[in-house]
């Protein structure tokens, strides 16, 4: 075999103690020069109570003063619908400059659901696959540049992106009713499936990602 099979994945990049032990507290003030009440910030007030009182009355702006970093693994067919999302900025493995020469150095990540395709479904995409990244490898033989030696690799062939979401722009991106990509049924399953090991990633790294989840799915104004 020229290619390897793996896992969609993600990594949070943002140190969670920053997360837990800043973002509220940022957040908050942000939120109180609105009301010129931010002296009170750190004086005993109820952090996560009002930080729950924006999230309810839709004043999202302040939640757009802290991002996050994550390192996704995915398909480059699923990155390109990610990418259409802003505010954002990504950083992605360039095919162009990164040549793929070696033996299993070509990862491909399987399509969600592949596992109840018949044997004849399974037999014709791993054979289109074989004869892309062997031609690809020919090409390469060849002399003929990654840049052009790219364009016969398959959607499926694996990426890496790094990404930052401020946290408005995470939340429209997982729960938005008519594209979010985690609890928008419509959305395609495999972007779902990462968005869920993006959601458990977070959530189970920081208690403050896991409280804002939570309180914002609780709501169900924002979650349809």
């Amino acid at each position: 075999m020229h290619y390897t099979i793996i896992n969609q994945d993600v990594k949070l990049l943002t140190d969670p103690d920053v997360i837990d032990n800043q973002f509220p507290y940022l957040l908050e003030y942000a939120g109180r020069v609105c009301t010129a009440t931010e002296d009170k910030v750190g004086t005993g007030t109820d952090t996560m109570g009002f930080l729950k009182k924006l999230l309810n009355s839709k004043h999202m702006s302040v939640f757009e003063h802290c991002s996050v970093t994550v390192e996704l693994t995915t398909s480059r067919a699923i990155s390109h619908q990610l990418v259409r999302h802003r505010i954002a900025a990504y950083s992605q493995q360039s095919m162009r400059y990164v040549k793929f020469t070696t033996k299993d150095s070509i990862k491909i990540i399987e399509p969600q659901g592949c596992d109840k395709w018949s044997v004849d479904m399974r037999d014709v995409w791993e054979q289109s696959i074989y004869d892309a990244v062997d031609s690809y490898e020919r090409l390469i033989i060849l002399g003929a540049p990654a840049e052009v030696a790219r364009g016969v690799l398959p959607h499926d062939t694996a990426t890496k992106l790094v990404a930052t979401w401020n946290l408005r722009e995470l939340l429209h991106i997982l729960y938005d009713p008519h594209c979010g990509r985690y609890a928008n049924r419509h959305a395609q399953a495999q972007v779902r499936q990462l968005m869920t090991i993006l959601r458990y990633e977070l959530a189970s790294k920081s208690e403050f990602m896991k409280w804002l989840f939570e309180t914002y799915e609780n709501n169900t104004d924002n979650v349809q």
